[in-house]
């Protein structure tokens, strides 16, 4: 919002700031685990293997409008830095790799080099 006060368009910042608002808040209520109360899962998600970093900012709740629950991140915070140990203490039901430009042959050395 913002930027759009800042280019001179506050009001259109505005109008598509809610129009997103409001389809976001659709999608949440068309997820199943939301409708039918089915219990949250525990997710782990890691956006980096070396350093091992778990992955802020907006992928928590997007975790939590699938029903989700981000064991190693908040919502709207950044990104942080957590050992081996921590990932297992977290106990996740699911660990999410989100791999940024990475081969998958190096995604595969990597995560090898984490399990040693």
């Amino acid at each position: 919002m913002l930027l759009a006060q800042y280019c001179g368009v506050g009001k259109d910042g505005e109008k598509l700031v809610s129009a997103l608002q409001l389809k976001w808040k659709r999608i949440k209520q068309k997820t199943p685990q939301w409708a039918d109360g089915m219990p949250q899962v525990n997710v782990a998600c890691i956006s980096c293997a070396h350093p091992l970093t778990s992955s802020g900012y907006w992928i928590p709740e997007i975790i939590s409008s699938a029903g989700g629950l981000s064991l190693c991140s908040k919502i709207g915070h950044p990104n942080k830095s957590m050992t081996l140990k921590d990932l297992v203490e977290s106990d996740p039901d699911v660990i999410v790799y989100l791999c940024r430009g990475l081969l998958s042959g190096r995604i595969l050395f990597l995560t090898c080099g984490l399990l040693r």
